[in-house]
Parts: structure tokens; C-alpha cells; sequence
């Protein structure tokens, strides 16, 4: 097994829900020891150490890097990423819009509870 540095730009894909999902460019993630996409690219750009074999890689969209261009890369990456958070960016409007969703449910569910417990006491 190598270690192999790749950066991926076709069929990259990430699909957020419970837990988040990465396509790759027909990669197998299983093998991946680290990724991330830059989604400060247009277009988006996804780079991945992965450890596996050459030959398991034919017929992925993927181009070799080398480590170093790797490093780079994910450590201006990670500075972008570290000024935004400490200005509150992306991530802190993403938590403010999940504690306002997670407020509405609570009032909704607590409508549900009253109409329910009304129907089981017989009111109106």
C-alpha cells in the first residue's frame, strides 16, 4: 500500500444530512487516511491522502499531487477556515439557523402535545 496524494475536481460531491457523505471522483473514501474539500474553489476542488494502490485508482477522476503541494494547499485552507470561524462566518450563521429551526420544533411539538392531550381529556 502507498500513501498517495490526489486531488480530485470531477464528480465531487458532498452530501450533508446525518452524517456528511463525500464523493469523490469514484475514490474508495474506505482508504482515505485524511480529506477535505475546498469549497473556497470554483469550482469546488477535493484533495485526499489516500492509502491504497496505484492500480486502484484507474478509472477515478483523480490527478497525483505531491505531499507538499497536499500540505499547502489544506493549510491555506484551514487559515480561511480559522479567520471565518473566529469572525463568526459560515459556521456560526449555520449554528444561529439550527437553534432557530431547533426553537420552532419545540413549539410545534408542544402544539401537537396540547391537541393530543385535549383529545385524551375530552375538552375542546
Amino acid at each position: 500500500m502507498d500513501t498517495i496524494y490526489l486531488k480530485i475536481t470531477d464528480k465531487l460531491e458532498e452530501v450533508v444530512g446525518n452524517a456528511t457523505t463525500y464523493i469523490y471522483g469514484g475514490v474508495d473514501m474506505n482508504k482515505s487516511v485524511g480529506s477535505f474539500i475546498d469549497d473556497k474553489k470554483k469550482p469546488k476542488v477535493g484533495y485526499v491522502i489516500y492509502s491504497g494502490t496505484r492500480e486502484s485508482l484507474m478509472g477515478t477522476d483523480t490527478s497525483e499531487i505531491t505531499r507538499e503541494e497536499y500540505q499547502a494547499t489544506y493549510d491555506a485552507y484551514s487559515a480561511v477556515i480559522g479567520e471565518e470561524q473566529s469572525n463568526g462566518g459560515h459556521l456560526q450563521e449555520r449554528i444561529i439557523e439550527l437553534e432557530r429551526q431547533n426553537a420552532e420544533l419545540k413549539v410545534s411539538q408542544a402544539d401537537q402535545d396540547e391537541l393530543i392531550m385535549t383529545a385524551l381529556l375530552g375538552g375542546n
